[in-house]
């Protein structure tokens, strides 16, 4: 009987501890902080950080820092991104998703 109240003890404080590392653990990054980008980065930050990550075959990083920065209004990301519909390259390919993209960026127009 000890025993068994023993071992219900120690899996009652094996989940406290789990529960409070995770609370102390701070808020999840979007990518990784040794390469300082976070969702709050500037778009070109961004843009570099996706850039590099879409060169090294990690396309979800790279998908997810171009929509952050085309968010932001950085066209090249946009265009990137509107590449990756189009192709399918890291993204289920959607070519209506691409033509809104495109459509955006022409509609916005490109300061020179």
């Amino acid at each position: 009987m000890v025993t068994s109240e023993f071992k219900l003890f120690k899996f009652m404080l094996m989940g406290m501890s789990i529960a409070v590392a995770l609370a102390l653990s701070g808020p999840c990054r979007a990518f990784d902080i040794k390469g300082g980008v976070s969702k709050e980065s500037g778009p070109f930050d961004l843009f570099k950080f996706g850039f590099k990550a879409y060169k090294n075959g990690q396309k979800e990083e790279a998908v997810e820092a171009y929509k952050y920065a085309a968010e932001k209004g950085h066209t090249g990301s946009r265009w990137a991104l509107a590449n990756m519909y189009a192709d399918g390259d890291g993204v289920t390919q959607d070519d209506f998703e691409a033509f809104k993209i495109y459509s955006e960026i022409a509609q916005q127009g490109v300061e020179s």
